[in-house]
């Protein structure tokens, strides 16, 4: 393998991980936005269910 082989091995070893990584941040985020809708919903029944007893 000549030297200018191994440097454009590298090279593309080097976008397919970057291609890699962009892909983990996208699913990442995907997951975050799964989470966030979950968090608020939780946190939209505590107060509700704190609310009715109050009236009884």
């Amino acid at each position: 393998m000549s030297i200018w082989d191994m440097d454009q091995y590298h090279q593309k070893s080097a976008t397919i991980d970057t291609h890699i990584d962009g892909q983990i941040e996208d699913i990442n985020s995907q997951i975050k936005d799964i989470q966030n809708p979950a968090q608020e919903h939780d946190v939209s029944v505590s107060p509700t269910q704190q609310r009715e007893p109050s009236p009884d």
